[in-house]
């Protein structure tokens, strides 16, 4: 071994930083074990805390340096993918475990197929095939009905005119308020008009007679003037 100072001292770090990995690196790889023994033993609610502080300790080492942060992102997603794969293989056994299930399906499968095959027999076939112009006989005659008219109680008791007749007289007396009701309006509106005009008209003449006094009074004041001075 050299005797120089700096490669003692290197020695000396190297040491250190390696038994500081090692111990980080045993961490992870006892909290991995852990996780896949909570997985193989069923137990969720654990597997899922002990996932979170896997995590955990994969980001801190990374962030110090002991691993590098790719294969810190390829670990964590290894792990998530196991517990996935792992619950879907518990649904998929709970569902086989399940013989209600299985029984019910047995039976709706059964059933089908004994349908289908009483479908396919030749006395089946025959009943269908007489059943089928009775069938259509039937629809044609329900059709008829619902194609005629049905006439109400009030068109019965007033006879077969009076129907038409009704809802002629109906719509001209709707008519007929719509148009009154448009000759009010617009009788308001023309005495609404007027009234306007008159009263405009009024106060144009009592400014033109204000005007013309005013005016008058301008004129007789000179005359009187005028007066007084021939008088003195």
């Amino acid at each position: 071994m050299a005797v120089h100072r700096s490669v003692i001292k290197r020695a000396r770090q190297n040491e250190k930083a390696r038994q500081r990995n090692r111990s980080w690196k045993s961490r992870i790889r006892t909290q991995q074990k852990c996780l896949e023994e909570a997985l193989t033993s069923d137990q969720k609610e654990k597997a899922a805390e002990l996932y979170v502080d896997y995590c955990s300790i994969i980001d801190k080492a990374a962030s110090r340096r002991v691993i590098h942060r790719n294969t810190a992102s390829r670990k964590k997603r290894r792990m998530s993918t196991l517990i996935q794969h792992w619950e879907t293989s518990v649904r998929a056994a709970g569902l086989k475990a399940d013989p209600k299930s299985a029984a019910v399906k047995k039976k709706t499968a059964t059933t089908t197929q004994k349908s289908s095959q009483k479908a396919n027999s030749p006395k089946e076939k025959k009943d269908s095939q007489a059943e089928k112009p009775a069938q259509e006989g039937k629809t044609a005659a329900e059709e008829k009905a619902a194609s005629k008219p049905k006439a109400s109680s009030k068109a019965k008791a007033a006879g077969p005119a009076a129907g038409p007749a009704a809802g002629t007289k109906e719509t001209s007396k709707a008519k007929e308020t719509s148009k009154a009701k448009e000759t009010s309006k617009a009788k308001e509106t023309s005495k609404a008009k007027e009234t306007s005009k008159a009263k405009e008209t009024s106060k144009e003449k009592e400014t033109s007679k204000e005007k013309e006094t005013s005016k008058e009074k301008e004129t007789s004041k000179p005359e009187e003037t005028s007066a007084e001075d021939a008088s003195s």
